[in-house]
């Protein structure tokens, strides 16, 4: 075989590696975490919007911004039918349940170890 591809063999047996990897940490994360949702209110949409993402951040302990990205990926932010009210869902780690004291909930619910 020529040089280049051995390169090209390399090159195709590390990508491969790197999509199994990323896929088995995926399904990791997936089967660590469980959602919940919380009630955002506010004078109009953004306001709502940011009270719900704070009410995560204070209830959870993650940043704000870790909030919202969760939500932006793993989740999302429903208007309610009330004015001014606004659901905010993500994906929520089991360790953090368990620290607030519900992650039994989330494991009984969703049948996870």
């Amino acid at each position: 075989m020529s040089r280049i591809q051995d390169i090209r063999k390399l090159k195709r047996r590390r990508f491969l590696r790197a999509i199994i990897t990323r896929k088995q940490l995926q399904t990791a994360r997936v089967k660590e975490s469980g959602p919940i949702t919380f009630i955002g209110s506010g004078a109009n949409l953004n306001e709502a919007t940011e009270n719900g993402l704070r009410r995560a951040a204070t209830t959870t302990g993650l940043a704000y911004e870790e909030v919202l990205n969760r939500a932006a990926i793993t989740g999302f932010i429903e208007i309610s039918r009330l004015p001014g009210t606004v659901r905010v869902t993500f994906l929520c780690p089991l360790a953090i349940r368990d620290r607030m004291g519900i992650g039994h909930l989330v494991r009984e619910k969703y049948q996870l170890k």
